[in-house]
C-alpha cells in the first residue's frame, strides 16, 4: 500500500496499517505527536516532517528516507529496522540503527545515534552536533567503523557503551581524541 499525503496531518498514536511507501507532497506534511508512530519502507518528503513533540518514524529493512524539503527532528526518533539509505539534508534528533545505514552527505545527529545489534554505518558518517551522543548497544563486541571518522565534524561529542557491549577502538585508522 502506498500513501500520498496531500494535507497537513498529525500522527498521535501508532499507525496500525503501515504503508510500504509514504510520499508527502509540496506544502503538506506529517507532524508526530509524542506517541505518534509510523513505519514505512520508502518515505519521500517533499513537504514537511515535524517531530518537535517526539514520536517515532521507523524505516523498514531495505528502506529509504529521502528529504527534499523540511525535516524537523525536534525530540523524535527515526529507527532503521535493518539496512537503509538517507538522502537529502536531515537534522535528526535520535536515530536507532539495526542494519547497515548509509547516512548520505548531509545528515546531522543532534541527540543520540544508537547502534543496536546488527547496526553499522555503511560508508558515510553523519555529522555530530555539540552535545550529541554515539551509543553502542550491540550486546556483543563491536568494532568501531565508519560511524566515527577522522574528520572533526564526524567525531561524536559523547560516546556511551551500553551494558553487554564491548567496544573495540583499535579498528581501522580512526582518531580517538
Amino acid at each position: 500500500m502506498s500513501v500520498i499525503v496531500d494535507h497537513l496531518i498529525t500522527v498521535n498514536s501508532t499507525v496500525t496499517n503501515n504503508p510500504a511507501s509514504v510520499t508527502i507532497n509540496g506544502s503538506d506534511g506529517i507532524t508526530f505527536g509524542a506517541s505518534g508512530a509510523l513505519t514505512g519502507t520508502t518515505v519521500t518528503n517533499n513537504g514537511s516532517i515535524v517531530m518537535t513533540s517526539g514520536g517515532t518514524l521507523t524505516i523498514a529493512n531495505g528502506g529509504t528516507l529521502t528529504n527534499n524539503a523540511t525535516f524537523t527532528g525536534g525530540a523524535g526518533t527515526v529507527t532503521f529496522a535493518g539496512s537503509g539509505t538517507i538522502s537529502g539534508t536531515v537534522g535528526f534528533y535520535n536515530v536507532n540503527i539495526a542494519g547497515g545505514v548509509e547516512f548520505g552527505t548531509a545528515s546531522t545527529i543532534n541527540g543520540t545515534l544508537q547502534i543496536n545489534n546488527g547496526g553499522f554505518v555503511r560508508t558515510t558518517c553523519p555529522t555530530y552536533a555539540t552535545n550529541s551522543t554515539l551509543a553502542y548497544n550491540a550486546g556483543a563486541t563491536f568494532n568501531r567503523g565508519n560511524e566515527w571518522t577522522t574528520n572533526s565534524l564526524n567525531l561524536p561529542f559523547n560516546v556511551t557503551v551500553l551494558q553487554g557491549t564491548t567496544l573495540n577502538l583499535d579498528v581501522k585508522d580512526r582518531k580517538s581524541t
